[in-house]
This record gives C-alpha cells, sequence and structure tokens, in this order.
C-alpha cells in the first residue's frame, strides 16, 4: 500500500513556484494574487 500523495500536477508546481518567488521577493499583492490563482485550479482541475 502507498501512503503517498500523488506528485503535483504542473500546473500546481507552475504556480507555486511563481507563489514562492513572490513572497521571496516580497511582493504580498503577487503571492496573494497566486493564493488565488491555486485555490481556482484545485477547485476547476482537481
Amino acid at each position: 500500500m502507498n501512503d503517498r500523495p500523488p506528485p503535483p500536477c504542473p500546473e500546481c508546481r507552475r504556480i507555486k513556484a511563481h507563489y514562492y518567488a513572490a513572497d521571496r521577493a516580497g511582493d504580498r499583492p503577487a503571492a496573494e494574487a497566486w493564493t488565488t490563482a491555486m485555490g481556482r485550479h484545485l477547485r476547476q482541475a482537481h
């Protein structure tokens, strides 16, 4: 039995990468926008 979750999809990876880049740069509005994008993606795709 495999207890590990499946790997994230390419779009999840892309959104996370952009979110982390914005967060590291201190760009709060962009980080919030990427958080919203992830929520929409999760509801639509998963």
